[in-house]
């Protein structure tokens, strides 16, 4: 569904696989903290609480700065963006699934391969002008469970604006690991702002709500989503990725490919098909960060799907 791209031939480092997770111990996987820092970082180190179930998660949560304004973000001296944290919101009909809260590779990989400086150029020029340029960009995540692509993406300071997303229910936990990890005791520079937001897929309502910001973000992340065979589930997904990416904008997806390959082709296919104007490419390898998937072989799939017409926002 994706047409291959070029990449970039860079040898890989000796040990690609060091980031992996799979044979991590419960402990390492649901209980401790996953530390973590871009490899140019200069500054702390990422602390990303996690948990093993949605029961757990009161207890990773209060891990967070609990003191923290929980009504708003703020971009140094800039405009407010709102957080939605609306505790009337009815999340009875979505099961909250306990993947949202570990962090799994694909997400790593996924930071890691946006913040690489020539890749942030070249996803951002579509949408600089001669008013704007790439250090404006405003990012939205769907699904973000722990936030880590997301947190490395901010701790970068390349974006204007992170936004993370996921169900209601999962907003919480979310929204903690955004408030540990901003300036001045985290990573994540008081230059950049955050915004956790409830987003279900394919419910209008819910995009319409996103904060100003949101509503036609320059780049959306999105790791390890397609984990459903239900076909009315990936639909909703591209309900919601035409819904909020514009003309110009482009959607990053990193897949680990060993659980549903099936499920990826058919979203890819249903991207190209169903929403308007998107092209997709598949991203090489040689790609990617050093050290993070370059001798994954066939295990993560990469693509990036521009919009280049249609009626984005």
């Amino acid at each position: 569904a994706c047409e291959l791209g070029t990449g970039m031939t860079h040898d890989a480092p000796e040990r690609d696989g060091e980031w992996r997770r799979a044979a991590l111990s419960y402990r390492e996987k649901f209980v401790d903290d996953l530390v973590i820092a871009l490899p140019d970082a200069t500054g702390p180190p990422l602390r990303i609480a996690q948990a093993a179930s949605a029961a757990a998660v009161g207890t990773a949560s209060r891990r967070g700065d609990g003191q923290k304004d929980r009504q708003s973000v703020r971009r140094g001296a800039g405009p407010v963006v709102a957080r939605r944290d609306d505790p009337d919101d009815d999340a009875s009909a979505d099961p909250i699934p306990s993947t949202g809260f570990t962090v799994w590779d694909a997400g790593i990989l996924l930071g890691m391969y946006v913040t690489q400086p020539e890749v942030w150029r070249r996803l951002t020029r579509a949408s600089s002008t001669s008013s704007s340029s790439s250090s404006d960009a405003v990012v939205l995540e769907l699904g973000s469970g722990t936030g880590v692509a997301g947190l490395l993406v901010a701790s970068s300071g390349l974006p204007a604006v992170v936004g993370m997303s996921d169900l209601p229910a999962v907003v919480p936990f979310l929204r903690a690991n955004a408030s540990r990890n901003k300036a001045p005791e985290g990573p994540v520079p008081g230059t950049v702002a955050m915004a956790t937001v409830p987003l279900r897929w394919g419910v209008t309502d819910d995009a319409k709500a996103l904060p100003g910001p949101l509503r036609a973000p320059h780049v959306v992340l999105g790791a390890d989503l397609i984990y459903t065979e239900r076909c009315e589930v990936i639909d909703a997904l591209v309900t919601t990725l035409e819904s909020i990416v514009p003309v110009g904008g482009v959607a990053v997806f990193a897949s680990c490919v060993e659980h549903r390959p099936e499920s990826v082709s058919y979203f890819e296919e249903r991207v190209v098909a169903r929403a308007g104007g998107f092209t997709c490419v598949a991203v090489d390898h040689g790609a990617l960060r050093p050290g993070y998937g370059r001798e994954g072989g066939g295990t993560f799939r990469v693509v990036e799907m521009t919009r280049e017409g249609g009626e984005g926002t």
